[in-house]
């Protein structure tokens, strides 16, 4: 019997290492209600689906990074804009606190916190390409937009 309990201590111990304790994952990352959209506006919305199978589980906080390059964004390190975390349950209609420039490929990612303030993995990286914000963006082509 101290053999057997022994051997369910040390299995239970060996699949709890590495593990994510989080109760969410991140699905579903939009920006502006699109997966990879291009011509985005200056105040791109970003949005996600924090999904569990567990009930009660909720997301308590977030955090975004966007990087004008994958190898940035992987590295999490000389991001374009980091969040930090955010006490927050809302998954939707977030906004960067950034300047956002004309023509450019973002790539970006964001993780959530469970209610019991464990982080979730980070989501599968998407982009967005900004569009032309003003008729100086596109140099000699012809302008048909609003001023």
């Amino acid at each position: 019997m101290k053999k057997s309990a022994s051997l369910l201590f040390v299995i239970i111990v060996l699949l709890s290492c590495g593990r994510n304790d989080s109760e969410i994952r991140i699905t579903g990352i939009k920006c502006n209600n699109l997966e990879n959209p291009a011509g985005v506006n200056p105040e791109p919305q970003f949005s996600w689906v924090p999904a569990s199978g567990l009930r009660g589980a909720r997301q308590s906080a977030y955090q975004i990074l966007i990087s004008t390059d994958e190898v940035s964004l992987k590295s999490e390190e000389k991001c374009f804009w980091n969040s930090g975390k955010i006490i927050s349950p809302r998954s939707y209609g977030i906004k960067a606190a950034v300047h956002f420039q004309p023509s450019v490929n973002y790539f970006w990612k964001v993780r959530a916190w469970d209610q019991d303030d464990n982080p979730s993995e980070w989501s599968s990286p998407a982009f967005f390409i900004t569009g032309l914000f003003q008729k100086k963006d596109w140099g000699g082509a012809i302008w048909i937009g609003y001023e």
